[in-house]
């Protein structure tokens, strides 16, 4: 069959479904994941978008014919799958999500045992001659059975956060799409902890696929992932090793050393963030954008348990979540600025100029370009996705920062 390239993404495959790829490829994609993992049993889940349950039952059916079974667990968050596949014991896994994309999109995250994730380019890589030729079926087709793992998912995370029904008072309010909210929703009301939907203390957000967890104070202000992240990291592992994705404020990064935190900078995006935890056996990862990443359930995303940990930690210090963030860095840090160029090669061309001009400052390479002087840094670094540059500037003082972004923006042609 005809394969599309371009769909095959560094973290997982996406494109427009019915132009770069149909129900034909995920039937190919079922039987060759089955050959390249050996595998006997998979586990599958699709989130609410309308085209998720076609292409689900087409990557079940690729699966089963080459003589494997399937475990279908049912529309769930992506977080829920990856449970899924690490409690099931499975030998892999395929989410059927195009993530926070538009409707016209869809894709696939994929797995091997105990939830590591296969990247698209990764699996094409090793993969590309099967995806062409044809894939025989199997003597034996594997069978599919179903089963509903939400109660189970509930407890585990209740256990890991060591709440009783009770313990927490403050009022939670809840965005997202009903299908991720009603996880969350799952395990409030096994605490008995009050959801409202005005007058509340703190919102926690969820993206279209429920791994990303965004949190938002009463006043209905975001909060940082960074910020989030140091929170978590400084008060539940002291001590300890954690990993930081390179958007991290130095503001973040002074307290956590303050904590005798030890820490471990990792490039954006969750495959590479869950290889760098599972390389140095780090205890968690809270990303900028939102990912929150534990060693104990297994270095993959568990929103519900960070939202838990927050909770527990409000509860704990009496303060709300605005002081608390202040307690974590008074550094001001830009949302990230993208910038627009023909080719990835001009890109490449900006950040060698960009890095001539700062030799002085401390300079880290592993993710594009980081800069840090005494007051203030910057990230300059290109996107996995698209030919466009990306920037956060982080300063000491307001003041500083506003000078910085327009120096900066100059410096890259803008």
């Amino acid at each position: 069959m005809e394969i599309n390239p371009s769909i095959f993404r560094a973290y997982d495959i996406r494109g427009r479904y019915g132009e770069e790829f149909d129900n034909e490829f995920a039937r190919k994609l079922g039987m060759v994941l089955v050959k390249y993992l050996g595998a006997k049993k998979i586990v599958i889940s699709r989130d609410a978008r309308a085209s998720s349950g076609e292409l689900a039952e087409h990557v079940a059916e690729g699966i089963t014919s080459a003589g494997c079974d399937v475990i279908d667990i049912g529309p769930t968050s992506t977080p829920l799958f990856y449970f899924g596949v690490i409690s099931d014991k499975a030998d892999g896994g395929i989410m059927i999500t195009a993530s926070h994309l538009g409707d016209e999109f869809n894709g696939f995250k994929i797995t091997r045992e105990k939830a590591v994730a296969i990247g698209g380019e990764e699996l094409f890589r090793d993969t590309a001659e099967s995806f062409i030729s044809d894939v025989g079926p199997a003597n034996a087709p594997g069978g599919v059975s179903k089963k509903d793992l939400l109660a189970v998912y509930t407890n585990a995370t209740i256990e890991h956060s060591g709440l009783k029904a009770g313990d927490i008072k403050t009022r939670v309010k809840f965005v997202g799409n009903e299908m991720v909210v009603s996880e969350a929703r799952a395990v409030t009301d096994n605490l008995s902890i009050l959801t409202v939907e005005e007058n509340q203390d703190i919102s926690f957000e969820f993206d279209a696929d429920g791994d990303r967890l965004y949190v938002i104070n009463a006043r209905g202000e975001k909060i940082r992932g960074d910020l989030i992240g140091g929170l978590l990291a400084g008060y539940y592992f002291q001590g300890k090793k954690i990993v930081y994705d390179l958007r991290y404020s130095q503001g973040v990064l002074e307290y956590l050393r303050s904590k005798g935190i030890k820490l471990i900078p990792s490039s954006i995006g969750h495959t590479l963030i869950k290889a760098r935890m599972r390389e140095h056996e780090a205890e968690f990862c809270g990303e900028q954008s939102g990912h929150m990443f534990f060693k104990e359930t297994g270095y993959v995303e568990a929103p519900t348990l960070a939202m838990l940990k927050i909770l527990n930690i409000l509860r704990e210090t009496g303060k709300n979540i605005d002081e608390l963030m202040a307690e974590v860095s008074k550094w001001h840090t830009s949302e990230e600025i993208n910038f627009s160029f023909d080719s990835r090669q001009k890109i490449m061309e900006i950040i060698a100029e960009v890095k001539e001009k700062h030799g002085d400052g401390k300079i880290n390479e592993m993710d594009g370009l980081r800069v840090e002087y005494s007051d203030w840094s910057f990230l300059l670094r290109p996107s996995n996705t698209e030919a466009k540059l990306r920037l956060i500037v982080d300063a000491k003082t307001d003041k500083l920062l506003k000078t910085k972004i327009p120096e900066l923006k100059k410096e890259i042609g803008y």
